[in-house]
């Protein structure tokens, strides 16, 4: 009958809606990014990792990715004001000609900007990710070289094989990486926990045998403190902290050595089995973002 029917097509509804929807999705998505991140970076929650994942050397010098920490909480911040519906600002205009707008164009803009920040926090927890995977793969070179110098220790000076279980048991649950940077410091974990037990054994051993027996474990732990040789185990574990970050950089000249991890492994043998080393691979091959390492002296 030459009439055209119509529901007010230029009303963008569909759009407006949608488009909040999906910013307040972006949001949820953005909160539990930077609650997972967050647990990452707190010594307390992230299972024996330092604090803002620093490597040190020094770290009163080095804030590891604190950076990155501050710079999530204002993006949540931002996306979560962005989160607002626009739909419901929508003013009459033209006269009253049009009552109400969808505001669909300003929505769709605005989730496009949310969109863009959450891709920028996916960003910083993927880096964050890549930095915990090579401090625990550190963690265990570290790990597996005191352990080795433990037992070599005890053995040549002669400790009872139980005594030497018993100081391997307790090294092998400590956070490494807790004592890494000055290992003869008598109040951080590795020298606390190994003079706590071999004080007991010396008193263990006192209440049930004469001076003479005491004498010699006190002479035998004195051997066994000096054959550890705190200070050259220090600096073999910041040799390995260098020759890691060396071969991050790519300022390694010679063949590159295999650092210990589980069953003496390489660091892509212990994770290449995972479903995200792909993501692991671009970011540090592709992308040749290297491990943060903190300041460094010569360097």
């Amino acid at each position: 009958n030459d009439r055209a029917l119509h529901g007010a097509n230029f009303q963008g509804t569909y759009i407006g809606f949608p488009m909040d929807s999906v910013r307040i999705a972006v949001a949820a998505i953005a909160k539990l990014l930077f609650a997972h991140f967050t647990e990452l970076m707190l010594e307390m929650t992230n299972n024996g990792l330092p604090g803002n994942l620093a490597l040190g050397p020094d770290f009163s010098l080095d804030f590891g990715l604190k950076g990155l920490d501050i710079g999530m909480a204002a993006y949540l911040s931002e996306i979560l004001h962005l989160a607002n519906p626009v739909t419901i600002h929508c003013q009459s205009a033209e006269q009253h000609n049009q009552d109400v707008n969808s505001l669909g164009l300003i929505s769709a803009r605005r989730t496009s900007e949310a969109t863009h920040i959450l891709k920028m926090m996916l960003a910083s927890f993927i880096v964050a990710l890549c930095q915990a995977v090579d401090l625990r793969h550190l963690e265990y070179t570290f790990n597996a070289t005191v352990i080795t110098t433990l037992k070599r220790s005890a053995e040549e000076c002669g400790l009872e094989a139980s005594l030497m279980e018993e100081l391997v048991r307790s090294v092998e649950k400590l956070d490494t990486l807790s004592y890494a940077h000055d290992v003869a410091n008598p109040s951080l974990p590795l020298m606390a926990t190994l003079d706590t037990i071999l004080l007991q054994y010396v008193l263990a051993v006192q209440n049930t045998s004469g001076d003479s027996e005491v004498n010699v474990c006190v002479n035998q732990i004195k051997d066994f403190r000096k054959k550890l040789g705190l200070d050259e185990l220090g600096q073999k574990l910041r040799d390995q902290r260098r020759t890691f970050l060396d071969l991050q950089h790519g300022r390694y000249t010679d063949p590159a050595p295999q650092m210990q991890c589980h069953d003496d492994g390489s660091s892509g043998e212990m994770i290449e089995g995972s479903r995200t080393f792909p993501l692991y691979r671009f970011v540090r091959a592709d992308l040749r973002t290297a491990m943060l390492g903190g300041i460094e002296e010569g360097r």
